[in-house]
């Protein structure tokens, strides 16, 4: 994928050999940058270009920007959906479908035999497969040892039950050492994640990075 903004004479290729790392010193730039990626996000226009094979793909669909690391939650909505939907569609095909059959019946007749002695003509039209599972409170493990292994499995999650997408990194070295952000690099590198990382000023230069700043008076260096 590759990410243009008007205000950086830089064209950010996702497919290059090593993770684009740009650093932005000038804290107004930083956050026109931000505010106009998180506006599209929400459907507005704006001066960011993402584009992939010639083409451009709408940044509201195809990127995520990632700001906050405390707390990192991977239990995002439209992920646990996805993954409930996947769920509920193996447990309606295949060797599955009899188990889950067998399953509901089960559990309705539980239900109605429990309910047998109560007043009142007791109904449960809504046991089904979706229901079971929004029961069940399908929840994601959050049992990493690191944060970039929690980010590395929410990235492979977004890939997996959503699209493959541009992440966007910001400030993620003011959390993390030199030793796990070159392991991150590699490891992104390794599974093919389209990502560039964004901070507000200057780390030490990693040998998997290709790093870009613009300083504080929006000299460009490279």
């Amino acid at each position: 994928m590759i990410f243009t903004y008007p205000e950086i004479n830089k064209i950010f290729d996702t497919e290059c050999k090593k993770i684009n790392a740009l650093v932005i010193e000038h804290p107004k730039l930083l956050y026109r940058l931000l505010s106009d990626i998180q506006s599209q996000m929400e459907g507005d226009e704006g001066k960011a270009v993402l584009s992939e094979k010639h083409k451009i793909i709408p940044i509201r669909k195809k990127l995520e920007l990632l700001t906050q690391f405390v707390p990192f939650d991977l239990n995002k909505k439209n992920i646990v959906h996805s993954i409930c939907s996947r769920i509920e569609k193996n447990a309606m095909e295949g060797e599955w479908y009899e188990r889950t059959m067998r399953l509901m019946t089960e559990l309705e007749t539980l239900l109605y035999d429990t309910s047998f002695s109560l007043p009142g003509g007791i109904d449960f039209p809504k046991i089904n497969i979706n229901t079971i599972l929004k029961s069940a409170g399908v929840e994601i493990r959050e049992d990493q040892e690191s944060l970039c292994e929690k980010i590395l499995d929410y990235m492979e999650l977004v890939n997996e039950y959503e699209e493959e997408k541009l992440f966007l990194i910001v400030n993620l070295r003011s959390y993390v050492d030199d030793g796990e952000m070159s392991y991150f690099f590699d490891t992104l590198l390794r599974k093919h994640y389209h990502a560039i990382i964004i901070d507000s000023s200057e780390h030490i230069a990693l040998s998997n990075e290709e790093r870009f700043i613009v300083d504080s008076d929006f000299c460009e260096i490279s």
